[in-house]
C-alpha cells in the first residue's frame, strides 16, 4: 500500500532537486518514500487501523472492491454532515490524496497532495541537510551560489502536515477531524498528540 510517489515532489513548495533523474536519486527517494509512508500513516492512525487500512489493498496496490465503506471514505474522501446543538453542519473530508485541477493553456492540470509526502519531505530534507563523504559529513556548494539553510522550508512542511492531520487550516476537515466525526466506525484509531514546531 502507497498513496505517495515520486511525483508529489516534483515541484515546489516541496520540490526535491534531480527527482526527475532516473537512477540512484530516484532509488533513493523511493526508499525514503517507502519507509516514511508507513512511519506517518502508522503515527497518525496507530498500527491496528494502519493494518485494516493495509488489508484493503491487492498486491497490485489496488483499493479492493470489497473494502469496507468507511475505509473507501478515509482514502478517497466524503462529504458528510454533523449536527451540533441541533445545527445541521456540511463537511468535507478530501482523502488521504487530495487532488485539485486547474486549466493551464487549455489543458487541464491535476494537483495532488497529501499529509503523507508533507511528513516525507521534512523528514527528507532534514536527514539530507548534509552529505557523508569519506571525510565525514559536509555541505555541499555550488560556483556562484550560496549556501542557505533548508530550515525554515523544513519546518514548513512538518507544520502542514501537522494541520493537515490535527487541523488550522480554515475551511478544511482535517484528517483527526474526520475521524473524530465517524469514531463509531473507527474503534481503533490511536491518535498521537502531534505539535506544531516553532519556526524560530
Amino acid at each position: 500500500m502507497l498513496f505517495t510517489d515520486l511525483t508529489f515532489f516534483k515541484n515546489e513548495p516541496f520540490k526535491i532537486s534531480n527527482i526527475n533523474e532516473m537512477g540512484d536519486v530516484a532509488l533513493e527517494i523511493s526508499r525514503f518514500i517507502y519507509d516514511h509512508e508507513k512511519q506517518c500513516l502508522i503515527l497518525v492512525l496507530g498500527q491496528e487501523l494502519y493494518n485494516e487500512l493495509q488489508d484493503c489493498f491487492d498486491t497490485d496496490n489496488n483499493l479492493k472492491d470489497d473494502a469496507p465503506e468507511h475505509l473507501k471514505a478515509l482514502i478517497n474522501g466524503i462529504s458528510y454532515e454533523v449536527t451540533v446543538n441541533d445545527i445541521i453542519k456540511k463537511k468535507e473530508w478530501k482523502g488521504i490524496v487530495q487532488k485539485d485541477s486547474f486549466k493551464f493553456n487549455g489543458t487541464d492540470i491535476e494537483l495532488r497532495s497529501s499529509f503523507i509526502a508533507d511528513y516525507i519531505y521534512y523528514h527528507y530534507n532534514y536527514n539530507y541537510r548534509t552529505s557523508t563523504t569519506g571525510v565525514g559529513q559536509v555541505i555541499l556548494t555550488a560556483a556562484n551560489s550560496f549556501t542557505v539553510s533548508g530550515f525554515p522550508k523544513r519546518i514548513d512542511a512538518y507544520n502542514s502536515f501537522q494541520m493537515k492531520v490535527v487541523g488550522g487550516i480554515k475551511n478544511q476537515t482535517s484528517l483527526y477531524e474526520f475521524l473524530r466525526d465517524h469514531k463509531e466506525d473507527f474503534p481503533t484509531w490511536k491518535p498521537s498528540h502531534i505539535e506544531p514546531k516553532n519556526k524560530f
